[in-house]
């Protein structure tokens, strides 16, 4: 599978569009479940997932509070809220951001969420780079292949190379 493919956006913030399924969970709750994660370097050696607000699951709530960045714009702070389970100021949103890819993300801070995954794998510390490493994980996706109409292939258990 392709990874990422990568996107322009304004004042030199790199964006990527991933290809990977990222959940993550709060409290043992579903707090994002999505197959269209953007990576954005916040930092130069690994990307931040910022992840599609219509596929956050938790209720995002304003702290009152705004993340200033030159790159990125004013975000605002949000407490991440599921199932009583709750995150203070975990998440940022930059609905005004100069960087139009991340108008309708949100990024979750990583340590605030007790378990992340990349399709049905646990990743701890910070998402993997797609350009420091080749990855073949495990997923639960269903994958079917056929050529002028055989079927090759199906399954929901595939390792996808990424």
């Amino acid at each position: 599978m392709t990874d990422t493919a990568t996107t322009s956006a304004g004042q030199g913030v790199r964006v990527e569009q991933g290809a990977k399924r990222v959940r993550a969970y709060l409290g043992g709750r579903l707090v994002v479940d999505t197959t269209r994660p953007l990576l954005v370097w916040e930092k130069p050696f690994y990307p931040a997932y910022y992840l599609p607000a219509a596929d956050i699951a938790a209720e995002l709530v304003p702290t009152g509070d705004v993340d200033r960045s030159p790159e990125r714009g004013d975000g605002q702070v949000l407490d991440v809220r599921v199932d009583g389970a709750t995150a203070a100021a975990a998440a940022v949103r930059y609905d005004a951001s100069p960087a139009a890819e991340l108008r309708d993300a949100v990024r979750l801070d990583w340590s605030a969420m007790d378990a992340w995954f990349e399709e049905d794998e646990e990743v701890f510390v910070h998402p993997r780079s797609p350009y420091t490493r080749v990855d073949i994980l495990r997923s639960s996706r269903h994958v079917r292949v056929e050529a002028g109409g055989v079927v090759l292939a199906d399954t929901t258990q595939p390792r996808l190379l990424f």
